[in-house]
């Protein structure tokens, strides 16, 4: 595929992403006490609505998912490899660096002996519960105690962010062309 035309589906598919009512109106995320669990510990989370979450997630898997071409590490790559200007290419290995960064912080969580970087944290729950349900990753889901809903507002923080560095990432090529 061209350079031109994967970046004009990458442009469509984060224009839908951000359409997309998830995007649109989650600002902040958290975890509190579940009304009447004062005996133990049950975490209920805030901040987003599950089925605009689970909307979202067809456009922005688009942007993660290995083999796609909107792939947001592919569109990157090809850019690199294309004749656009060099100013250009600098902007977007810095959105490339943000990103990689974003998957990559230090362990969030330790749940039964492992630590999640939000990369983990986002396979889990994309190959876990949303879409392969992967038996293994759905067993590790299914195994964690509290810490499951704060390892959830982790996986939606992390598309918060990616979102946003792809949504910039579009704009920065939509310039371009």
């Amino acid at each position: 595929m061209r350079v031109e035309q994967r970046i004009k589906e990458f442009i469509k598919v984060t224009r839908s992403l951000q359409r997309t009512k998830f995007i649109k109106t989650t600002k902040e995320v958290g975890v509190r006490n579940a009304k009447g669990s004062y005996k133990k510990i049950r975490l209920k989370p805030f901040g987003y609505d599950e089925e605009e979450l689970r909307s979202s997630l067809i456009d922005f898997r688009k942007l993660v998912l290995q083999g796609e071409t909107t792939n947001f590490y592919s569109v990157c790559n090809a850019v690199e490899r294309s004749t656009l200007p060099q100013s250009l290419k600098n902007e977007v290995r810095e959105l490339r660096k943000e990103f990689t960064d974003i998957l990559n912080k230090d362990a969030t969580l330790y749940d039964r002996g492992t630590h999640d970087k939000p990369k983990e944290v986002l396979d889990k729950w994309l190959n876990g519960k949303y879409f392969h349900q992967e038996p293994s990753k759905r067993r590790a889901l299914e195994r964690m105690n509290f810490v499951r809903q704060v390892h959830k507002l982790v996986f939606v923080a992390t598309i918060l962010n990616l979102s946003r560095v792809a949504l910039k990432l579009a704009d920065v090529l939509k310039k371009a062309k």
